[in-house]
Parts: structure tokens; sequence; C-alpha cells
């Protein structure tokens, strides 16, 4: 951005001084009581400011682009459609022999599963990579596109600042999202067994209340 500046304003500056001198500008200048020297050195400084204001229009540019893309990625404008916040189901409690409550699942999901995540709104910006910086996805994603998660993958990891329009499955089976708020999330573990590590005390604290019941009884 700064050689760019530069460029474009020690073009612009030498252009407008040669048509100064092909106009007859700089013989009447020259004619005036004032020195040559004091004369090239004000039309160069003009352009130098010139050239430096160019330049530091290209660096705030540059700053504003790096930091929506690497830090406050995905907040642009929200959708305009209203959607339904559908309940989330909860698993029933049954008290175990000891008298502490469990959930009774319909069966356990694979650590080792496909995570697929699916974009629930359009203009959703995403970038999934791994734990040493290598890239897996970056994309702006529309309602409805899906990404799956290479099982291959080391330490997969997130950034976006939507995970709220992210719904997330693995093998097919729905999990709890990364976020249910518009905010912006970096270096979140994906992998199917960090997902579940995440999804276990959600469990916990919804089943607690349950817990006290049949406890009680």
């Amino acid at each position: 951005a700064v050689l760019q500046g530069i460029l474009i304003g020690g073009t612009t500056a030498g252009a407008a001084f040669a048509l100064d001198i092909e106009g007859g500008f700089f013989d009447r200048l020259v004619a005036s009581p004032v020195s040559r020297t004091a004369i090239l050195v004000g039309r160069l400084a003009g352009g130098v400011a010139v050239a430096m204001l160019q330049t530091v229009l290209f660096v705030a540019i540059g700053v504003i682009a790096f930091y929506n893309t690497y830090f406050a990625a995905g907040t642009g404008p929200a959708s305009l459609i209203i959607e339904s916040e559908e309940p989330v189901s909860k698993a029933p409690a049954v008290a175990s022999a000891a008298g502490d409550a469990i959930a009774a699942p319909s069966g356990a999901i694979n650590p080792e599963g496909q995570v697929v995540f699916t974009a629930l709104e359009d203009n959703i910006w995403v970038r999934f990579y791994e734990d040493d910086g290598d890239q897996l996805f970056e994309a702006q994603m529309s309602a409805g596109d899906t990404f799956e998660v290479p099982s291959d993958a080391v330490a997969p990891l997130i950034n976006t600042g939507r995970p709220d329009a992210l719904s997330i499955t693995i093998d097919g089976r729905e999990v709890p999202k990364l976020s249910n708020e518009p905010v912006t999330i970096g270096d979140a573990p994906i992998s199917a067994k960090a997902l579940l590590a995440r999804a276990e005390p959600e469990a916990v604290a919804a089943n607690a209340p349950e817990a006290a019941t049949v406890q009680l009884n």
C-alpha cells in the first residue's frame, strides 16, 4: 500500500509538473521576485503531501479489511428474515441405583464420527483450519451450504462471526451449536470429540432440576 501510494502520488505530481511547464505557469513564477529554489521545493512538497495522504488512505483501508477478515469475521448485517426458534429437545432423566440422574440416550454418538457444518442463513463467512495453521476451507456460505470436516484433519478449528447460523451434526445427529448468539469466535475446536465434550456440561445442567425431583421422591 505504501509503495502504491508513492507510485501514484509521484506519477500524479510529475504529470502536473510537466503540465505547469508546458502551459507556461513556471515562466510566470520565474518572473516573480521569489527564489527559484523555493518554487521548486514548494511544488515538490505539494506532491509529497498528496502522496502521503493517498498512502494513509490505502493503509487505513487495508487495516479495516484485515480486521474484518481475521478478528471480526462474519459480523455483517443480520438477515431480515426472522426465523422461528425451535425448542431444544431434552433427553429424559432416569435415576440410577445410587440416586444420580443420568440421561437416557437413544445411542451414543461416535466421538470419531463425521462432523458436518450447515449454514442456516446467507452470507455466513467461515474459516476452517488445522491447529498448525493449514487452511481447510474458507468461504462466504449461503443457506443450505455444507462443509464436512475431513476425518484426517489434525485438531480442526473454526473462525466465524455467526456461530448461531451454523448447525452441526455428527454422523447425521445434531449437536448443540457453538453459540446461540452472533459473536466472533476463533480457534474453537470442532472435532467430534471436542464437540461432544462441549455438549456434556449442557446436558448435565439441563437435567439437574429433574435429578433433584427424582432424589426427593
